[in-house]
């Protein structure tokens, strides 16, 4: 497997472990523009992560995910490594 196939299938299930934290399917969230962001500290210590999502994505989608609040919304740390590892 080369290392473009590693990242797409780690892009895949990094994307499916957002959209379940969002209440939207895999799908949904695909049809969307958004970012991964990170809050940290000195020490680089992420203590926040949160989704923005690009005004330009479908309002339904959108109007779906519970406490979403000038197109961003806070996910927990993801629950896996890198795409390296």
């Amino acid at each position: 497997m080369s290392n473009n196939e590693s990242d797409d299938i780690y892009d895949e299930q990094r994307a499916e472990h957002i959209a379940e934290q969002l209440g939207i399917t895999y799908e949904e969230l695909a049809s969307t523009a958004y970012e991964i962001k990170e809050v940290t500290i000195n020490d680089d210590t992420v203590i926040k992560t949160y989704v923005e999502f690009k005004p330009e994505s479908p309002d339904d989608v959108l109007n779906k995910i519970e406490g979403l609040e000038n197109f961003c919304v806070d996910i927990d740390p993801f629950e896996f490594g890198t795409a390296e590892d």
